[in-house]
């Protein structure tokens, strides 16, 4: 090994040892920060629950911003604490993409209604765990994020060539400015106002998960209206 060559591999172990110093510190911090927001919220329901009837309209609104608060506060630390465990995808199994697309549809419906179209999608190799929350977190954010009164509608295309797949999942939600395409992918970022619901993790998880798998994802506006993400992964 030259000299060239052993710097080289010097630098990348001492990158690898930050980044794992760095997903220790991250999930450290969130790990002990989910207990105060787990006593406030208990703490906040038992005045709730005792004195609900003495408070005025005043009181009970500032209970519920607690409440929102909370939750809101405990949703961010989740999200940190998924993105901390993404050091490296398990040993690579064959994946029926299909199925994955069925089972995060399959939860999604039971907590929003909306129409999804999806071709037959081909198989990878990869960590089915892994793949799975990825495509949940794009659906999950394709029916979440859509005008009021707008039925979310899906539709789900795939490209393949011998080295990679690509799975493109179209929408007709809120489309995100130009100028936030980059900044979307980023931990705790938002495109949108405090009226809908997520704290900003979804796409950042979805494109890690990709980064493990050889892959990217990209976020483009459609001139229909909607949007379309395109997730590409290596077929292992």
């Amino acid at each position: 090994m030259s000299e060239e060559e052993k710097n080289i591999e010097a630098l990348r172990q001492e990158l690898e040892k930050v980044q794992a110093e760095y997903d220790d510190f991250v999930y450290i911090v969130s790990h002990d920060l989910m207990g105060p927001f787990r006593h406030i919220e208990g703490f906040s329901n038992f005045i709730w629950r005792d004195y609900e009837d003495q408070f005025d309209d005043k009181a009970k609104r500032n209970f519920q911003s607690v409440f929102k608060a909370t939750e809101r506060g405990k949703e961010i630390i989740e999200g940190l604490l998924k993105f901390s465990r993404l050091r490296n995808a398990s040993e690579a199994k064959t994946i029926d993409l299909n199925a994955i697309i069925t089972e995060a549809k399959t939860v999604l419906a039971t907590e929003h209604m909306f129409d999804c179209q999806s071709e037959d999608l081909p198989e990878i190799k990869g960590d089915e765990r892994l793949i799975y929350e990825l495509f949940y977190e794009l659906l999950k954010n394709a029916v979440t994020y859509v005008d009021e009164g707008v039925k979310p509608s899906i539709t789900i295309t795939a490209t393949q060539s011998e080295e990679s797949v690509e799975v493109t999942i179209l929408d007709n939600g809120i489309a995100v400015p130009a100028t936030l395409h980059e900044k979307i992918f980023k931990p705790l970022r938002r495109a949108v106002g405090e009226d809908y619901p997520g704290v900003g993790m979804g796409l950042t998880l979805a494109l890690k998960i990709a980064e493990l798998h050889g892959g990217t994802v990209r976020y483009e506006n459609l001139e229909s209206g909607g949007s379309s993400v395109a997730v590409s992964l290596s077929r292992g």
